[in-house]
């Protein structure tokens, strides 16, 4: 894995070090963080698909032709958000919940290019608005059955087979082993069971060495970015990444303890880097499995400085501090340093 390793020392006595010496690379072209955009998501589908069969073929159900999507269903905030929100819905949570920019020209493209409002605003917001909505509607598990279906299943699994393998162990416990049929999972229990596994990829980081620190860190960066989806009103930015711009080692060693862990991934957009890892720069995207747990939608998006989170702690501080207007977003200051 990237950032671990037993030790950086040498006979010499003077340590390796990255960037001078070696470097990390990054290999993984086909995940659903790497650069391989239009096959991953259905490459990962049929592999999900393939693993659920095998789990259910060493199983004591009665109707083991079951499939994983016939259990799930479809994600209303992948699969068919469209149908959960249609067009004129669309442009009521348009006018509820998005800034004015993005208001005044939802309502000029609709009506005048209906294709490039599809793609320029439908595309980039519809999930986005279902999310916001069902958080400021719903109290409990209840809220939570957004994170359900098919699709979004096989997203918060990053790509990652033991990941996979452990929301199959959250969702199907209770009825792998029984001697009875495998019946269909409410969007209900899929949320509740979603919010658990996802809480508890990241409570693993309290089992690392140093890991209470990393903990912290990354439940103060996520609770940020869910602060500020939720709280301010909203154009078709979304942001899931983070920028490091912080001098402090402690800090750098939790981001790669994250990074091991696969609960961040360095995100190469933009760059040309020869593919290699970050240090102590760069840009990073809260892996999806990550999303249930801080309301965020299973997606890549624009990044934060990674100073303004820590100087701040919360988003609303940070609101408070820096407030323009009543109803637009919040200038986020990205070149911002940490104290």
């Amino acid at each position: 894995m990237p950032y671990r390793h037993y030790t950086l020392e040498t006979d010499t006595g003077t340590p390796l070090n990255m960037g001078h010496d070696f470097d990390y690379l990054n290999i993984d072209k086909q995940g659903l963080h790497g650069n391989a955009k239009n096959n991953s998501q259905l490459f990962f589908e049929s592999f999900a698909d393939n693993l659920f069969k095998k789990r259910i073929d060493n199983s004591t159900i009665f109707n083991k032709d079951v499939t994983l999507r016939s259990l799930l269903g479809g994600s209303i905030l992948i699969d068919s958000p469209k149908d959960a929100l249609p067009d004129d819905k669309l442009m009521e949570k348009v006018e509820l919940y998005c800034d004015d920019i993005t208001i005044n020209r939802a309502k000029k493209l609709f009506v005048e290019n209906y294709e490039l409002f599809e793609s320029s605003i439908s595309r980039k917001i519809r999930g986005t608005l279902i999310l916001k909505d069902s958080f400021q509607k719903y109290k409990g598990n209840a809220s939570h059955s957004v994170f359900s279906g098919y699709s979004l299943v096989v997203r918060c699994s990053d790509g990652n087979p033991r990941r996979l393998l452990r929301i199959f162990n959250y969702l199907f416990s209770n009825n792998i082993d029984s001697k009875k049929e495998f019946n269909f999972l409410t969007d209900k229990e899929q949320g509740s069971k979603m919010k658990e596994f996802s809480y508890s990829e990241l409570d693993g980081l309290n089992l690392e060495v140093g890991g209470k620190k990393a903990f912290d860190l990354f439940s103060t960066i996520g609770r940020f970015l869910k602060d500020k989806l939720h709280s301010d009103r909203v154009n078709t930015d979304f942001y899931n990444s983070f920028t490091f711009d912080v001098d402090n080692d402690d800090v750098w060693k939790n981001i790669e303890t994250a990074v091991d862990l696969g609960l961040i991934y360095p995100d190469f957009r933009g760059f040309d880097n020869d593919n290699k890892m970050p240090n102590r720069k760069g840009r990073f995207t809260l892996a999806f499995c990550l999303s249930p747990h801080f309301y965020l939608m299973p997606r890549k998006g624009s990044a934060i400085s990674l100073s303004v989170i820590m100087n701040n702690n919360s988003y609303s501080r940070y609101r408070s501090k820096n407030k323009t207007n009543d109803i637009s977003q919040y200038d986020l200051d990205f070149e911002g340093t940490y104290e």
